[in-house]
């Protein structure tokens, strides 16, 4: 099954939610295209290292991931879950709040993993994504593509599946890292930071107006 979007009404198009995309690809690619010292620099340079937080390296750290299997995950969940919360919040107080998140998860990094050599907080950025999402539409649900024998269809799941799916997806990349970077790790307690972040602050960033029915035009 491949999860194709929220059911969720929209009225403005996601152009942050598609910018952070497109920047998390473009890096991903130019770090694992480069050759192997330059991609541990890369890393070491824009990642976050925990025993000097800077606030620099936190927000590029934002941008980047331990391999493969982590960028396909939070592209997904960006699309899925960021499109409607910017919809919901604006453009300027949606990347906000996806920094925000992201912080969040580099100071329990800073705590946990204080003798890291560097690590990247995508993961906990998104997971503030899905935790504000969660707190908001609790009940929603995702319309998921079904390969049959000779066809296609389209279902209605639970929303509350997908997050565990993802963070399985992220626990699996934690440990198979890329092996240029074999002491940087985007780390489980970073990942519940920024969920905890975006479900407890989403209501500050929410606007009235854009909770009620009319703001859907259904």
């Amino acid at each position: 099954m491949i999860p194709i979007r929220d059911v969720i009404p929209t009225r403005t198009a996601p152009r942050v939610t598609i910018a952070l995309m497109a920047v998390h690809a473009v890096v991903a690619a130019v770090v694992l295209l480069a050759p192997e010292d330059t991609r541990r620099l890369l890393i070491l340079t824009y990642g976050l290292t925990p025993a000097q937080w800077a606030w620099l390296p936190a927000t590029t750290a934002t941008l980047m991931h331990v391999g493969t299997l982590s960028l396909a995950s939070d592209l997904l969940a960006l699309w899925i879950f960021g499109s409607t919360l910017e919809d919901r919040l604006g453009h300027l107080r949606y990347l906000t709040f996806y920094l925000l998140a992201g912080y969040a998860g580099g100071v329990a990094d800073c705590w946990a993993a204080p003798g890291s050599a560097a690590v990247v907080e995508a993961g906990s950025a998104v997971a503030g994504l899905i935790g504000g999402y969660m707190a908001t539409f609790p009940r929603s649900r995702v319309l998921m593509l079904v390969p049959l024998w000779r066809s296609v269809d389209l279902v209605e799941v639970p929303v509350f599946l997908l997050p565990g799916f993802w963070l399985l997806g992220q626990a699996v990349a934690s440990v198979t890292l890329w092996d240029f970077a074999a002491d940087t790790r985007g780390s489980i307690w970073s990942i519940v930071a920024g969920g905890a972040f975006g479900a407890a602050s989403i209501w500050v960033f929410r606007q009235p107006a854009r909770q009620r029915v009319e703001w859907w035009g259904v």
